[in-house]
């Protein structure tokens, strides 16, 4: 009698903890993208974008500084390292540039 009610108790616990490792896993499928703003992000925030790294984020900070916010994404190209494929890979990733401030 005691070793069935051991094995059933293990079976509700075991299927208890795959309920919530299961509802666990569905809360991070849902996660949302944070968009970067470049006008405003730190170095730290945009060395997380793909294809940038800490140089290329210490070059855009540098390049902002110096001239300016940025308009439109393009404006990225003046800057070493970005060329048409790392600006390709960052539009997903980055805010709207058209916004007036």
């Amino acid at each position: 009698m005691h070793a069935w009610l051991l094995l059933t108790l293990a079976g509700v616990v075991r299927l208890a903890a795959r309920v919530a490792l299961e509802a666990r896993r569905d809360d991070r499928s849902v996660a949302v993208p944070r968009l970067v703003d470049v006008n405003r992000a730190s170095i730290a925030e945009l060395a997380t974008l793909p294809g940038v790294g800490r140089v290329r984020a210490r070059a855009l900070v540098l390049y902002r500084v110096r001239h300016g916010r940025f308009r439109r994404l393009a404006d990225l190209a003046a800057i070493d390292g970005f060329g048409s494929t790392t600006l390709a890979e960052l539009a997903p990733h980055l805010a709207p540039l058209d916004r007036r401030e």
